[in-house]
């Protein structure tokens, strides 16, 4: 998934606000509507500055970013899995 690796490898990551993209990485990213052009295009400008305010705040957060595992899927799998039996 293109979220996860890039914030594995450290990348800034500007995403859709989607439930499953919070699910997954939390606070760490910049979200934006999907829809928000001119908020896209103000945040990808702002990011491509290296002393962007925004950019250096989400490089310190993604130090604590951790990629789900397939231990922790396969568990929350099974734990749905049983509160539907």
């Amino acid at each position: 998934m293109p979220l996860v690796e890039a914030l594995v490898t450290k990348v800034p990551v500007i995403a859709s606000d989607l439930p499953v993209f919070r699910e997954i990485a939390a606070d760490v990213p910049e979200y934006l509507d999907p829809l928000d052009g001119p908020g896209w295009i103000s945040s990808v400008l702002d990011y491509a500055k290296p002393a962007s305010q925004k950019r250096q705040s989400q490089l310190a957060r993604i130090q604590h970013f951790e990629a789900p595992t397939w231990s922790q899927h396969f568990k929350a799998v099974d734990d749905f899995i049983e509160a539907l039996a």
